[in-house]
C-alpha cells in the first residue's frame, strides 16, 4: 500500500518538471502536446479506436497538423507500446515528426522496439515504469538524435553503474533523469566501457 501511494504522489511532481523542461529548453522546435496524459488508458490503441477528450480522434482533422511534433500519453496504465506507430500514423503528418514522447508513470517493462521507429525523437520520458534490466537500455542506442531520456523511478534506476551504462549507450546525451549529462559524465563512463566493467544482465 505504502509503494502505491509513492507511485501515486510522484507522477504530479515529475510532470510538472517534464513541462517545464520542454517549456524552457525546446520552446523554438517542440510543439504544444497531443495530451493524453490522466486519461485512465489502459490500451494505448483506444486512443484511435475510441473518443478520448479532448480529441475526437484522427478524423478530426484540426489535430493533423503539419506542426504536430509532441506526444503526451504519461500517467495512465498502458503496459505495452506495440500499437504506437498505429497511433502517431493517425495524428501525426508522418513518424519524422515526432520529436518529443512522453511515455511516463505507465506500466511498461521493456523498452519496445517501436520506440526506435522515430528517428527525430530528441527528448523521450519514460520514468515511473517497471523497466528493470540495463540491457533494455541498449534499444535506444539507434537515436542518434535523443538529447534528453528520463528512466529514474523505474527499477533499472538502482542498477549499479546504471548512468555510467546510459552514458555508454547513448553518448550524444545531454541530459539523463532531468540532470545534465557532464564531460565528467563521459570521461567515466569511457573509462568505465574501456576496462570492459559490462552489465551481465
Amino acid at each position: 500500500m505504502g509503494e502505491d501511494k509513492v507511485k501515486e504522489g510522484k507522477p504530479a511532481e515529475d510532470a510538472k518538471k517534464a513541462s517545464k523542461a520542454v517549456v524552457s529548453s525546446s520552446r523554438k522546435n517542440v510543439s504544444k502536446p497531443l495530451d493524453f496524459g490522466w486519461k485512465e488508458i489502459t490500451k494505448l490503441e483506444d486512443i484511435v479506436d475510441k473518443p478520448i477528450e479532448p480529441y475526437k480522434g484522427p478524423k478530426d482533422k484540426v489535430y493533423k497538423r503539419q506542426g504536430n511534433n509532441a506526444f503526451q500519453v504519461g500517467n495512465n496504465m498502458i503496459a505495452t507500446l506495440a500499437p504506437l506507430s498505429r497511433v502517431i500514423d493517425a495524428f501525426f503528418f508522418s513518424r519524422e515528426h515526432l520529436q518529443w514522447l512522453d511515455v511516463s508513470n505507465n506500466k511498461l517493462t521493456s523498452i519496445e522496439p517501436v520506440i526506435t521507429m522515430f528517428p527525430n525523437l530528441v527528448i523521450l520520458y519514460m520514468h515511473g515504469n517497471e523497466i528493470a534490466k540495463l540491457k533494455e537500455i541498449n534499444k535506444l542506442g539507434t537515436l542518434k538524435s535523443l538529447k534528453k531520456l528520463t528512466l529514474h523511478a523505474n527499477p533499472v534506476e538502482e542498477v549499479r553503474n546504471y548512468r555510467m551504462h546510459v552514458c555508454t549507450v547513448m553518448p550524444r546525451l545531454t541530459m539523463l533523469d532531468f540532470i545534465d549529462m557532464t564531460k565528467l559524465d563521459r570521461d567515466r563512463a569511457q573509462t568505465w566501457d574501456a576496462l570492459k566493467c559490462k552489465p551481465k544482465d
